[in-house]
């Protein structure tokens, strides 16, 4: 089994996503929505860029053949994520993140589907200085 395409690209996506996150004074801005998705019920909720999936295709598929099956399923390659036959993916059809990644998910030439999260870093916390004594 395959490492899911977030754990193998979060070591050159984490330096954009730091930008990203600092760079934005909040999600309105970013035009970020949040869809529920924790586990087991939980009431987490994460924040998904709206329009867009990952999507890792296997070694063999050439770029013609992903094309016209992403073409099929209402989507387009909007940018690549640096080899690995990875893509962050536009949804054209008006479906949900999650009926996007079913439907890629089905197919044999698809590795792994999922969204795209967006992922937001607490500031470090600075212990404060003792108080000058006097």
């Amino acid at each position: 089994m395959e490492t899911p395409i977030v754990a193998r690209l979060l070591p050159v996506l984490l330096p954009v996503l730091l930008l990203v996150t600092l760079g934005a004074t909040g999600a309105a801005a970013m035009g970020v929505r949040s869809e529920p998705g924790g586990a087991g019920g939980a009431p987490a909720e994460t924040d998904v860029v709206p329009g867009e999936v990952l999507v890792q295709f296997r070694d063999d598929v050439r770029p013609d053949a992903r094309d016209a099956l992403l073409s099929r399923l209402g989507l387009r390659v909007k940018a690549s994520l640096g080899g690995q036959n990875a893509y962050v993916v536009s949804i054209l059809d008006g479906s949900s993140v999650a009926a996007a990644i079913a439907r890629l998910r089905a197919e044999p030439e698809v590795v792994s589907a999922e969204p795209n999260r967006i992922i937001r870093l607490q500031p470090p916390i600075f212990p404060q200085p003792p108080p000058a004594r006097s």
